[in-house]
């Protein structure tokens, strides 16, 4: 893979010029995984992680390195609240673990398994899932011929008090299936 193959790999943030002299870490663990660290209050960081798995079409070894690097990323710089957003091509539907809420779309995928795994093991909750919302505000991928909806962008917290709504917000006017 290199950084011009412009379907595979790279995540970035856009960060808000009133928060520039807040950041207090930039790193990117790879072309998949980058975080930034934000001091919200003289007590308290905010880590952002920034995520995109690769695909069903990867090898189960670039998917373990993937989680990995998500590892990697969380030990780096230790914040007092800690998000994991982005693309997980991964489908996690609704189940039974304290991760998971009731309200997500569709049915769990193997790779659905592997992200549900991760947030269990690290104690993170799939906010997603945790909000009553209309079909169109859940999903966040659509296959070329519009025919096909699935959920697998998430964002995931350490600390569930953080978050009160997670939609999506499918009109956004750029080129993209997500």
């Amino acid at each position: 893979m290199t950084r011009n193959d412009k379907k595979q790999g790279g995540v970035g943030f856009l960060i808000h010029k009133k928060l520039k002299d807040n950041i207090t870490e930039f790193h990117a663990t790879s072309d998949r995984v980058a975080s930034v660290a934000i001091k919200i209050s003289k007590r308290y960081d905010i880590k952002i992680i920034q995520a995109y798995a690769p695909t069903s079409l990867s090898s189960q070894d670039a998917l373990d390195e993937f989680y990995d690097d998500l590892r990697n990323a969380l030990q780096r710089k230790k914040a007092h609240f800690n998000i994991i957003k982005g693309d997980f091509n991964a489908k996690v539907g609704n189940g039974d673990e304290d991760c998971v809420g009731p309200f997500g779309y569709g049915t769990r995928n193997e790779r659905g398994d592997d992200l549900v795994n991760f947030a269990t093991t690290n104690n993170f909750k799939i906010t997603n899932t945790f909000y009553k919302k209309k079909q169109n505000r859940r999903w966040t991928w659509r296959s070329p011929d519009f025919e096909t909806f699935n959920e697998i962008d998430y964002v995931l917290v350490d600390k569930s008090n953080i978050v009160k709504n997670t939609e999506v917000l499918n009109r956004v006017g750029i080129d993209s299936d997500h």
